[in-house]
């Protein structure tokens, strides 16, 4: 667990990501200076390599650890 990750936690669209996933999956990763997490089930597979997993819900944020965006992920 790191501090990016503890931060979306107390998040009330995680937590509610948490209360209906059965099989979910946490990854986080940096994209230059901008760390992303990221939530999902395996329920739901990527179906197509060109289009995001269907229920994955993504923070990112910046340098800081101030909160850029959140939200569904979409094509």
């Amino acid at each position: 667990m790191n501090s990016f990750i503890e931060k979306t936690l107390s998040l009330p669209e995680v937590q509610e990501f948490f209360w209906f996933a059965r099989f979910p999956v946490t990854r986080f990763h940096k994209e230059g200076a901008e760390a992303v997490v990221e939530f999902l089930d395996v329920r739901f597979p990527q179906i197509r390599r060109d289009r995001p997993p269907s229920f994955e819900y993504r923070l990112r944020f910046d340098a800081n650890g101030g909160l850029l965006s959140k939200g569904w992920v979409k094509k």
